[in-house]
Formats: C-alpha cells, structure tokens, sequence
C-alpha cells in the first residue's frame, strides 16, 4: 500500500520515476506495458512470486523488443 514504505517517501519517489519511465518508453516507441509497479511490503512478501509469474507472461504475450540503433 502506498503508506505503508519504511523508507517513508519511498513509494512516491518510485511512483513518479515509473510516471516518468513510462513517458520515456511512449517516446522511444516501447509500450509502457513493458514496466510494471506492484506494491508488495513486507506482510505481502508471497505475493512477489505472484507478480512476477504475471509479468513474465504479459511479457512473453508481448513478445521481443525489436531496437535498431
């Protein structure tokens, strides 16, 4: 949960990085779908598998990133 950071700000200096992550990423023409922010403390720690299983597929369903420099 967003008040929930023992680092006090954290939570919101990361939201407004993955804000401005996923501003960069529409730009350089990468889908922003490819960032993701789950909220996951300490009470919350099994859920991290979770998450992560989820990005994985969402990423395999997207596919490769196809960059040409």
């Amino acid at each position: 949960p967003p008040k929930n950071c023992h680092h006090i700000y954290g939570n919101y200096i990361t939201a407004k990085r993955i804000r401005l992550m996923d501003m960069l990423m529409s730009q350089l023409g990468i889908s922003p779908s490819r960032l993701r922010w789950e909220y996951i403390g300490v009470p919350m720690w099994r859920n991290l598998g979770d998450a992560i299983k989820k990005m994985d597929e969402a990423i395999r369903k997207i596919g490769s990133l196809n960059l040409r420099g």
